[in-house]
């Protein structure tokens, strides 16, 4: 676990940051205020540009990484992003209906009584349901994929770093289209670099035991 830290800490030192700031935020302010924040200030080049961020938490992204893997043959590492895109898939699922919190559109009409505090992205419909928001799925995807993504490029290390920008941009997409609060993302971040972290230490033990049966084999 040591090495595992070592080698990954330019990834994990901004994300942990990074999350320790969106709590700082939460902590500070009411709920549901970086939507009305968006929501009052939102542009056409905005819209367009976190219409296209969504797609990052999209399964069509993890298809295109594995594509690009099996391009170069590099079947090992696309185990692990496979697995991540399944166990994404599967867990965020299983909590939105163990919390069953309601989105932000159900919060702002209901709760607030001020649903004109939160307008919709042209183009983009609210998701208005009682059981789907915590935590964002999209979210919790960007964040398993490009977390394995970081984990299993193992130089030049400083550029592991790079991959938080895109898990970041899917997670501010959410919050920007009125789909999710911040904590809604926060908590898909943390579960998408969990599943990322679980996986690839076992992918990597398993990978070692097989490669030691291998060695075993050969000498006999």
């Amino acid at each position: 676990m040591k090495d595992f830290i070592d080698n990954n800490k330019y990834y994990l030192i901004p994300f942990l940051l990074l999350m320790l700031s969106g709590l700082i935020f939460l902590f500070f302010n009411n709920k549901g205020e970086e939507l009305a924040f968006f929501s009052a200030n939102r542009t056409a080049f905005m819209n367009t540009f976190f219409k296209v961020a969504n797609y990052l938490g999209e399964a069509y992204i993890f298809i295109f990484c594995i594509s690009i893997l099996l391009l170069f043959q590099l079947w090992k590492q696309s185990i692990p992003v496979l697995l991540c895109g399944i166990f994404s898939i599967i867990c965020s699922h299983f909590f939105k209906h163990f919390f069953g919190y309601p989105r932000p559109a159900i919060y702002f009409l209901e709760t607030l009584k001020r649903p004109e505090l939160l307008q919709p992205v042209p183009g983009v419909e609210l998701v208005s349901s009682y059981t789907t928001s915590f935590p964002s799925g999209h979210t919790t995807a960007a964040f398993a994929l490009c977390g394995i993504l970081a984990f299993i490029i193992n130089r030049p290390l400083y550029i592991k770093q790079l991959f938080l920008l895109p898990a970041m941009l899917a997670g501010a997409a959410r919050i920007y289209l009125g789909q999710h609060f911040l904590s809604d993302v926060i908590a898909g971040a943390l579960l998408g670099t969990s599943i990322a972290i679980i996986v690839y230490i076992f992918d990597s033990r398993i990978q070692v035991i097989i490669t030691n049966r291998f060695i075993q084999s050969a000498t006999k």
